[in-house]
């Protein structure tokens, strides 16, 4: 855990993206032992890396688990790394600001709620799989993600129907602006 900690202070650092931050790396589960006066035969840990856009998951995979195989000869005698290739994997996404598609949302989201930005934001989301195969797509919606997928999640109803209008605005004036550029 503190070689991983360690791994992604000083590679990620780097790879740091203007809209979203450097990449994440969070040990999400450990798990090992059978009583607490047994040494445990072994111990699991799960890692949940969120890349920035411009990496490929299969790279940082690949990188990570090299390093950690590359940590075996330190290990006491009879220990081993055994690093299992994702069960769920997922794309850094990037749409460019000038998107017509971003001006167009924004414009809404304006109209029905001054002083709105479009922000990058470090979590997935199913958007990803669109911009991967060329179809700008954005992520929006009322509330605050810092409530998102929490035991006591919620939002404004008053942010439900401010998110409706901006949709209704876009899709009824998007097809135009983008005929337009």
């Amino acid at each position: 855990i503190a070689y991983l900690k360690r791994y992604a202070g000083e590679r990620f650092a780097a790879q740091r993206h203007p809209l979203t931050g450097p990449p994440t790396l969070c040990i999400s589960r450990i798990e090992g032992g059978v009583a607490p006066n047994t040494v445990a035969e072994r111990c699991s840990i799960s890692v949940d890396i969120r890349t920035a856009p411009g990496q490929e998951w299969e790279d940082v995979w690949t990188d990570v688990r090299e390093r950690l195989a590359g940590l075996e000869p330190e290990l006491p005698a009879g220990a081993t790394i055994t690093v299992h290739r994702p069960f769920l994997t997922d794309y850094a996404m990037e749409v460019a600001p000038d998107d017509p598609l971003v001006l167009a949302v924004m414009e809404a989201a304006n109209a029905y709620a001054p002083d709105r930005q479009a922000i990058g934001a470090p979590y997935c989301s199913d958007a990803s799989k669109l911009t991967r195969v060329s179809v700008p797509t954005l992520v929006f919606g009322p509330g605050d993600i810092a409530e998102a997928h929490t035991a006591g999640e919620w939002v404004e109803l008053a942010e439900v129907v401010r998110a409706a209008a901006v949709f209704v605005h876009t899709a009824m004036h998007f097809a135009g602006r983008a005929e337009q550029e």
